[in-house]
């Protein structure tokens, strides 16, 4: 017997009426239509991220960094060693923890998987 089993897709799935209501309840009862009919959206709910400006200074040093390691050389020659796609940078991983975005991202899926 497994000491973690995977939990069945129907346990993490909420049902469209779910979806409708919880974005009612964020004033964004439209996104729904929006999504289904043009494939994506925009939703201004990461401004907190540019507000504290130490954390966005922060932020904006890491992305720098990585442009660094990853510029061209005058030479030509590429610099594209080590941290050459940054797949756990800082502000991915902040984005990533917000619940607002998580539960818009789980509410706009047509399959609503969590």
């Amino acid at each position: 017997m497994l000491k973690y089993t995977a939990t069945p897709v129907a346990d993490r799935c909420i049902d469209d009426r779910r979806a409708r209501l919880a974005l009612e309840r964020l004033g964004l009862g439209d996104l729904q239509a929006q999504m289904q009919e043009k494939g994506s959206c925009n939703v201004p709910i990461l401004d907190w991220l540019m507000e504290d400006q130490s954390l966005w200074s922060r932020l904006l040093g890491e992305l720098d960094m990585y442009r660094h390691h990853t510029r061209n050389m005058p030479d030509g020659s590429d610099k594209r060693g080590w941290l050459r796609n940054c797949l756990y940078s800082q502000l991915q991983q902040a984005v990533r923890m917000d619940p607002l975005y998580y539960s818009l991202y789980v509410c706009l899926r047509a399959d609503h998987l969590t």
